[in-house]
């Protein structure tokens, strides 16, 4: 692991493997490798493997193939401060010198069972000298790497057990660079991802499209039904309205004639008074 100094305003991925080819004991083709970039754009942390370290390892349906000791790095302290996680068979140390949020120095040793305490000394030893600088405040952190899915969120919650819990989450352009595969398999398992993504919206459209047409049907099958069953029940009554109608019709002439009969009494009211 080195931290390299970046031109801002170039592409991030060249500059690393450039470094890469000027520093590594290997080709780049023989190596499985990874960077954190700084906020600023302006260094960034790169991490690299001999791939025969990994022989016969299928990763190409992985969700993503991160370091161990990545959150360590992430959520980083603003001062001068180290960082130590004991695993069951190896101590990494993070050791920030105070000028950046990227680590100074990053080392890791595996020890044999009985021999923790030396092998925490020796490489607390071998960061002093590489930083420079005498001990600083220590967070310790021992257990496997808890990780959570975010789902329905993208990425992962990852959990370091200390004194306090240690929670960062991986996620977005960080798995992107992070992620220790070629490029050329994640570029494939993207476009993978972004087609099936594609088909999967195709299908929910195609999907709400159809129970869009079956709720329509059957709207419109009920409307029917209903007015059907409107038209029989007034087909029913219609001797009835019939009868009614024609009740009515003949009250009304019955009134009319009332109110048109002769009244003799008032027709003589009326000569008397003239």
């Amino acid at each position: 692991m080195r931290r390299i100094g970046l031109d801002p305003g170039a592409a991030t991925e060249p500059q690393v493997e450039l470094a890469l080819e000027a520093g590594a004991p290997f080709a780049l083709e023989q190596l499985y490798y990874g960077w954190l970039r700084s906020a600023a754009g302006d260094s960034a942390l790169i991490f690299a493997t001999h791939r025969r370290r990994f022989v016969g390892t299928d990763w190409a349906d992985a969700p993503a193939v991160l370091p161990a000791l990545l959150p360590l790095l992430l959520d980083p302290p603003s001062k001068t401060q180290w960082r130590i996680h004991q695993s069951d068979t190896s101590i990494t140390v993070a050791a920030w010198d105070g000028t950046g949020p990227l680590p100074a120095v990053v080392l890791s040793q595996g020890f044999a069972s009985g021999t923790e305490s030396a092998a925490r000394e020796a490489l607390l030893e071998e960061v002093s000298g590489r930083v420079g600088t005498p001990r600083p405040e220590i967070e310790e952190y021992i257990g496997q790497v808890e990780v959570r899915n975010l789902r329905p969120d993208p990425g992962w919650e990852v959990i370091l057990q200390g004194v306090a819990k240690l929670r960062v989450r991986c996620e977005g352009p960080l798995l992107d660079t992070a992620d220790v595969r070629d490029r050329a398999v994640l570029q494939a398992r993207r476009q993978r991802l972004r087609l099936n993504r594609q088909l999967w919206r195709g299908f929910a459209a195609s999907l709400i499209g159809i129970l869009l047409a079956g709720w329509l049907d059957l709207t419109v099958f009920a409307g029917d039904k209903m007015l059907a069953g409107q038209r029989s029940a007034l087909a029913e009554r219609a001797a009835e309205v019939a009868t009614i109608e024609t009740a009515q019709a003949l009250s009304g002439r019955i009134e009319e004639l009332a109110q048109r009969r002769f009244r003799p009494f008032e027709m003589l009211a009326v000569i008397n008074l003239s």
